[in-house]
């Protein structure tokens, strides 16, 4: 089942206009249990305009929704989450993005979000734009494409191993966005298998 969640955006302006009330309290509450799901004190010197809060509800939780960073000419900068709601797995993964050449069916790393805890947003990654389609690779015309695997961290293992599922290089991939110009992008992804065989779901793409 997938974690519920949901993206929780409140902005609100105050005036602290009395000299001896310089602070206030932001509390979020359950409307079905009362309980308090978050406090944030909040005080004139944090902020000479207004706050914003961007926050993500999750499995009874709430916490900070990250700041996508702003898209840098030259820069594709890519945020992950990855749930894990089919096997339940707990420990750090990599998410590696690689280039494929169909001839000779060659997978080339890109870049690695390295030790991610499920149901974390990862640190920003960011790299250069590059083209996909029909390129020359050793002398040969190849399609080109962009795919991500999962690994258990700091190898170049599936982390499904040693589970039902089975992994296979060109289905077992999770969603990615065009690498051929610069963008910012944040992913929240989980596993979709179908039958035995290992896939992933794109949940959000922001």
């Amino acid at each position: 089942m997938t974690p519920a969640f949901s993206k929780i955006a409140f902005g609100a302006k105050y005036n602290f206009n009395d000299p001896n009330k310089q602070h206030l309290k932001f509390i979020m509450k359950s409307k079905v249990t009362d309980k308090i799901l978050l406090e944030r004190e909040i005080k004139a010197t944090d902020t000479a305009t207004e706050t914003n809060l961007n926050l993500i509800y999750m499995n009874g939780k709430v916490g900070d929704f990250p700041v996508i960073p702003a898209p840098v000419e030259g820069n594709v900068q890519l945020i992950y989450m990855f749930q894990s709601n089919m096997l339940n797995y707990r420990e750090p993964v990599d998410i590696v993005f690689k280039k494929y050449y169909f001839i000779p069916k060659v997978f080339e790393e890109v870049i690695r979000i390295k030790k991610l805890k499920p149901n974390e947003f990862s640190q920003p990654i960011s790299f250069a734009p590059f083209p996909l389609g029909v390129q020359e690779y050793n002398g040969q015309k190849t399609p080109v494409l962009f795919r991500a695997h999962i690994y258990k961290a700091g190898t170049d293992i599936p982390y499904t191993v040693g589970t039902s599922f089975q992994f296979d290089p060109l289905i077992s991939v999770a969603p990615t966005p065009s690498p051929t110009k610069a963008a910012s992008k944040l992913f929240i992804i989980n596993e979709a298998p179908v039958n035995n065989m290992i896939q992933f779901n794109k949940v959000l793409e922001l």
